[in-house]
């Protein structure tokens, strides 16, 4: 993890503890709450890594879409 995600990261989990000592949430609360946090910051990661490979997919299949199409019109215009 880059200094800079560290740092956010770091940022964004005092906040939630902060958040939680003013709304009177106990510590133990408050770490659970951490965790949460943490774990949601994992999955937006990895969704937005599995929405990079869908996206890429999803190009070179229209890629391939417009190689097969050049193909067939040009099968089409010698024939």
């Amino acid at each position: 993890m880059s200094a800079a995600r560290r740092l956010v990261s770091s940022s964004c989990l005092e906040a939630v503890h902060e958040l939680a000592s003013r709304l009177g949430i106990d510590r133990e609360a408050s770490e659970d709450l951490t965790k949460s946090v943490s774990h949601l910051g994992k999955v937006q990661q990895n969704l937005l890594r599995y929405n990079a490979s869908i996206s890429s997919y999803i190009k070179e299949l229209k890629d391939a879409r417009n190689v097969t199409l050049a193909l067939s019109d040009e099968k089409t215009s010698t024939n």
